[in-house]
This record gives C-alpha cells, sequence and structure tokens, in this order.
C-alpha cells in the first residue's frame, strides 16, 4: 500500500500544505498516523481527505481530481 506525506496530499488535491493541516486541526481529516515528525496517509485515506478539504472550503466541489 503507497503512502503520502501530508505535502504530497496537498499536491495530488492542489491545495496548499497549510490547508490539509488547518482540516486536521478543524477535526475535518482524522489524525494520521506519524513517524517521527512525519504525517502518513494511506491510499484508502485520499477519499476521507477530499471530503474533509471540500467540507472545510478548501477545495471546490466541481474540482475532481483522479
Amino acid at each position: 500500500m503507497q503512502t503520502f506525506t501530508t505535502g504530497q496530499v496537498a499536491n495530488h488535491f492542489g491545495v496548499e500544505l497549510w490547508q490539509v493541516l488547518a482540516a486536521i486541526r478543524r477535526g475535518l481529516i482524522s489524525e494520521p498516523k506519524r513517524v517521527g515528525h512525519y504525517r502518513f496517509f494511506t491510499e484508502a485515506d485520499l477519499p476521507a481527505v477530499e471530503a474533509g478539504l471540500r467540507q472545510g472550503g478548501y477545495l471546490r466541489k466541481e474540482t475532481a481530481l483522479a
């Protein structure tokens, strides 16, 4: 299973790193697993991350990413 850092997730969805971090702090995205100071998301986490970013207004509704 592939893993992604917070920065890679931000790049994947075309948002800024601070927006992903803000969504985590706001509870819109579950806190991912950590290794040291790094947060890691799995491929299975991506739909929930997308939903959290949309709910927080960081990702426009019409934006569809593969």
